[in-house]
Order: structure tokens, then sequence, then C-alpha cells
């Protein structure tokens, strides 16, 4: 099989994870249930990010690159600011299962985009790109170096910093403010 045959078949193979997970996070009869359907939706969100920055660097390089990084990443945080406002307005017609079936109908829209407009990006395919000895050689490099350290701690923090924004701000400002769906949005 071609290289593009088998890449182009992993990132739809994700997606179909996504969507077949959140499916089942809407459908779930009880927790334990949607907790394993949203690990595995966080699990192919998560690939989307990865594979979006992939496509991005194999296709642009220097100061290029940093700009279209940056846009991208733009893009993923603005997606936990407007989370909120959207499901509030989801919840005011719907229950929250609903909120599954409008990640799944975004789901959707992007696969279809990524089946009809996203051509494989990787020019030259590198066969040891993820030999496991290679991976450690590169991460001691990255680590060893101060400036990559001060970085990677400040990214740390700030990632950080929002994941204990997103997951308690509901609880406190909703139950400890009294705060709407649609307010808290």
């Amino acid at each position: 099989m071609n290289r593009v045959g088998s890449r182009k078949r992993f990132r739809l193979g994700v997606e179909w994870s996504y969507l077949i997970a959140t499916v089942g996070c809407a459908l779930a009869p009880d927790m334990g249930l949607l907790l394993a359907f949203r690990l595995i939706e966080g699990l192919g969100a998560g690939a989307g990010a990865v594979l979006a920055r992939a496509v991005v660097r194999d296709l642009f390089t220097g100061a290029q690159m940093a700009r279209i990084l940056s846009l991208v990443m733009a893009a993923f945080i603005i997606a936990p600011i407007v989370a909120p406002s959207i499901g509030a307005v989801i919840l005011t017609f719907a229950s929250w299962r609903w909120i599954f079936g409008f990640l799944a109908l975004y789901g959707c829209v992007v696969l279809a985009l990524a089946i009809l407009f996203l051509e494989e990006s990787l020019i030259a395919k590198d066969p040891r790109a993820l030999d496991p000895a290679r991976l450690m050689r590169a991460f001691a490099a990255v680590f060893s170096d101060a400036r990559s350290r001060s970085w990677a701690a400040v990214l740390t923090l700030m990632g950080g910093a929002l994941t204990v924004y997103l997951t308690n701000s509901s609880a406190v400002l909703m139950d400890g403010y009294g705060l709407s769906p649609s307010q808290f949005g």
C-alpha cells in the first residue's frame, strides 16, 4: 500500500473512532459507559489536534510555519471558550445528550471536509520516524536544552491552568454563584 492511502486511512480511522464514541456518549445508559466513551472521544479529538500540527509541519517551514501554527493554536484555544455558550444554547432546548449529537454532527462535517479536501501532506516518508530509540534521543536533546525546558514548563503551566479553569469554572460559577447554564456560557 502506498503512503498516501495508509495515512489517509489512519486519519479517517481517528475520525470514525471519534464519531462512534460521541454517539456512544449520547446513548450511554450509565456513568461508567459514558466515561469510557468520553475517553475514546478525547483520544480521537486529541489525535485530530496532533494531525493538524503534523500537516502544518509537512507543508511549511521557518517563520511561515510559526505563523500558521499560531493560527491553528488560536483555533484550538477558541474552542473551549466558545463551547460553554454552544452547550448552554443546546441545553435551553434539549437534554445534555444533544450536546453529543451536536459534536457528532461537527465530527461528520470535519470528516466530510477531510475526505473532500485534505490530501496527503507528507512528501517523503521516514520509515524510522517512530523508532523508540530515535524518539528517546530527540526527547533527550530537547529536554537537555535549558531554553526548551523553560518553554516546556511555561506551556505545561498554561495548559494546567486552562485545564483547571475549564474543569472547575462551571462548578464555581453555576453551583457556587448560582448562574444558569446560559449565564455561564
